[in-house]
């Protein structure tokens, strides 16, 4: 991408997200990196187009969650990665975790998902200890522990 387009998208999406409220990194390419274990990429782009949730639509940009699954499972990864967890991190996993639930209708959420983007060996499963410290978050914040931990492998 040339740098004055890529500066100019930089600056509709800070726009896009200071007149959201969102955090100033809300929109970033850290999560690139996951994608590079995905042994077919397109096919979470078509899920997520499928999921059709559009976070905003402008005349110029438009922009879409990407499956809401795959991103539990990368912000699971990434908390599990980190000592001391991210208070963050362990937010966006419970705010995530509440949307996958209520969209399922209060299915409990478990290997199906946690494990669904397993593709390589190049990072860890999602354990069942990163699973119970979000289960438990989410109880205090919103009541319900939404995880089914059968399955899930110990570290």
């Amino acid at each position: 991408m040339p740098p004055t387009v890529r500066a100019a998208l930089l600056d509709e999406i800070q726009d896009v997200g200071d007149s959201l409220g969102y955090n100033p990194k809300w929109c970033n390419d850290e999560i690139t990196w996951f994608l590079t274990l995905l042994d077919n990429p397109n096919h979470l782009f078509d899920r997520s187009m499928a999921q059709d949730v559009r976070l905003f639509m402008g005349q110029n940009l438009h922009v879409r969650a990407v499956l809401w699954d795959w991103v539990l499972v990368c912000k699971l990864q990434r908390l599990q990665s980190i000592h001391p967890a991210k208070k963050e991190d362990l937010f966006d996993c419970a705010e995530i975790t509440k949307i996958l639930y209520f969209n399922r209708g209060g299915r409990l959420i478990g290997r199906d998902i946690l494990q669904a983007f397993d593709d390589t060996d190049r990072a860890p499963p999602i354990f069942r200890s990163t699973a119970e410290i979000v289960g438990n978050y989410s109880r205090d914040q919103w009541g319900v522990f939404p995880f089914d931990l059968e399955g899930l492998p110990e570290d």
